[in-house]
């Protein structure tokens, strides 16, 4: 009777010892499966329509200095040559050319002139074409960056949720779970389920096979005991049931990179925690209470852990849901950076934006006929630089003769109209004052 009162009083302070054992490597994983329900408060955003309004302003700009055969079919581009019909192409070029025209909804006047000046319209137009061909150039980096940004969260997401259930899996599935939790949460005999996903190895923390396991993850919870993790929906039960202890993170906490890179650092620190006086387990790998010897078997409400020795040992391929977790922090990190590199980007085609619209603006306010009197002082420059001593001669000795010519003796005492060098040279000089 004695002997069998002694016996109670320390499988009670063994029972009482196992409360909570397992509370801060549960909390880690409540803390991850916590996210399945927060992934839609990922949030990495880039908006894309100023980059795309940049070009099209620049692609108009470039237009308006463009040559007409340019603006007719792209300088024969789009005909139809050696049987190719181009017919869909010039109907678009078309159509794209007519916007340069088309009135502005708020000005009511046209958004885009044509410059016109011929003495600066050639070199405006190398300057427009060098100008937009760099911005298509950095537009195209700014795509390949927004594409790491638009794609970030379904692809998070879906690395997360194959953290927490197994690949390609939304939500808890017994899948390949063996009958015996030793088969499950261990790896001594090259058993593959540890290590597969947070939900079987949350349940290798929190049952027992034959004793309520609960209570040594959370204080007072229940349905903790599964005999068979295989058998028919009860993994999934015990999993809910035990799931629904779990301390929560506010719901519209956003999940960050930071977040997931913090709490599998966490995860890490936990490792080996309570194998204290352990000779036959694993120390270094165990997560959780191992059993009395070593094992993670959850036999007599003991061994409640995850051995993850094959899996983090040399030549191990590292824990599947962990990999697949930190995965996920890479991709919103990615992300995270090319939203501030696309934003830089975006800073480069509005500068080349600013600069076009200067030189257009300078270019297009010049009056017509201030273009036309600069062409016609040009070519009087260049009939006066043409003078000769046949052209004075030419124009005889009345009063035609003109500086730079003048009248000369000649032979027998007739005057003759001929170049004088002097003012030539003189009259050029002030030309090109």
């Amino acid at each position: 009777m004695r002997s069998e009162f002694i016996a109670t009083l320390a499988l009670a302070a063994a029972v009482q010892a196992a409360v909570n054992d397992n509370a801060a490597e549960v909390r880690v994983f409540c803390d991850i499966l916590g996210m399945d329900t927060r992934v839609d408060t990922i949030s990495i955003t880039l908006d894309t329509a100023k980059a795309t309004e940049v070009l099209e302003e620049l692609a108009y700009l470039n237009l308006t200095a463009a040559a007409d055969d340019w603006l007719k079919d792209r300088s024969g581009e789009l005909t139809d040559k050696n049987g190719a019909d181009k017919k869909t192409e010039r109907q678009e070029w078309e159509t794209h050319v007519k916007k340069l025209t088309e009135k502005d909804a708020t000005t009511g006047k046209p958004k885009y002139t044509r410059i016109s000046a011929a003495r600066r319209k050639t070199g405006i137009a190398t300057a427009m074409a060098r100008a937009y061909n760099k911005a298509i150039v950095i537009k195209q980096d700014f795509d390949k960056l927004a594409d790491k940004v638009t794609g970030a969260k379904a692809k998070a997401t879906s690395e997360i949720k194959s953290a927490l259930y197994g690949d390609g899996k939304s939500e808890f599935d017994k899948g390949t779970l063996e009958s015996t939790p030793a088969n499950n949460c261990q790896d001594t005999t090259h058993k593959k389920n540890a290590g597969k996903c947070v939900a079987w190895d949350f349940l290798c923390l929190c049952t027992a096979s034959n004793a309520e396991g609960a209570t040594r993850c959370a204080h007072g919870a229940t349905g903790g005991t599964l005999a068979d993790p295989g058998k028919d929906n009860d993994a999934k039960t015990a999993f809910e049931a035990i799931k629904a202890h779990c301390p929560q993170w506010p719901a519209t906490k956003a999940i960050t990179a930071d977040e997931i890179f913090g709490t599998i650092a966490t995860f890490e620190s936990l490792l080996g925690r309570q194998t204290d006086g352990q000779t036959n387990a694993p120390n270094h790998y165990v997560f959780g209470k191992p059993h009395s010897n070593g094992a993670c078997d959850a036999n007599s409400a003991q061994g409640m852990c995850v051995n993850y020795k094959t899996q983090l040992s040399k030549g191990g391929t590292g824990i599947h849901w962990l990999n697949n977790l930190a995965a996920a922090a890479a991709t919103l990190r990615s992300a995270e950076k090319a939203a501030q590199e696309a934003k830089a980007t975006e800073a480069k085609l509005t500068a080349i934006q600013t600069a076009a619209w200067a030189l257009y603006d300078d270019s297009v306010s010049e009056p017509a006929e201030v273009h036309e009197n600069k062409q016609t002082f040009t070519n009087k420059q260049g009939e006066e630089r043409k003078e000769t001593d046949a052209t004075c001669e030419a124009k005889g000795t009345g009063d035609e003769c003109k500086p730079p010519c003048k009248l000369v003796e000649a032979e027998g005492g007739k005057k003759k109209c001929k170049l004088d060098k002097g003012e030539s040279t003189k009259a050029a000089h002030q030309t090109l004052k």
